[in-house]
């Protein structure tokens, strides 16, 4: 079957072995820039000696690269954009989601915050509020007093116009 030439995902080529370390420098680069190299080298598991091997060319295992990523968020961000991709958390909402995706995030959380085994029980507390996603919670907020702003005018007589 031919590859049509309209694709809409883009052609990922593999990396060679060359082209990875001198991404991963790059990683590893901006890592020491935030949070310094010892840092650095104690989320790897290893010693300051073993990250100038490793930028020699010794490539840590794998699972030490992605250990960084539950100390940095954007640990790999130039790995993934050379291969295409972007991490995000498994249970992100896109901004462009429908509001109703929102919403059911903003409620599995609720119902987390609300259970009776939880820090405040039924009642949450403030470190529980604190862990809402605001602006989520802003935006069903709009969405949500629009809707009842049309409903209370379609039953008082005074329909806004739809777009």
């Amino acid at each position: 079957m031919a590859t049509p030439s309209n694709t809409v995902l883009p052609q990922i080529e593999p990396l060679t072995e060359d082209d990875f370390h001198a991404v991963l420098l790059v990683c590893l680069g901006n890592l020491y820039r935030r949070h310094g190299q010892a840092r650095v080298a104690e989320w790897l598991g290893v010693s300051k000696r073993h990250l100038r091997n490793i930028e020699a060319g010794t490539a840590p295992a794998p699972h030490r690269l992605f250990n960084m990523l539950c100390h940095d968020p954007e640990a790999l961000d130039p790995i993934d954009r050379e291969y295409g991709t972007r991490r995000v958390s498994r249970d992100a909402v896109c901004t462009s989601d429908p509001v109703a995706s929102r919403m059911a995030a903003l409620l599995a959380h609720i119902i987390t915050i609300e259970h009776e085994h939880s820090d405040g029980g039924a009642d949450a507390t403030m470190n529980e509020l604190l862990s809402l996603p605001v602006d989520d919670l802003r935006t069903i907020a709009r969405v949500t007093a629009g809707w009842v702003e049309r409903i209370d005018a379609y039953r008082h007589g005074k329909p806004k116009a739809v777009a």
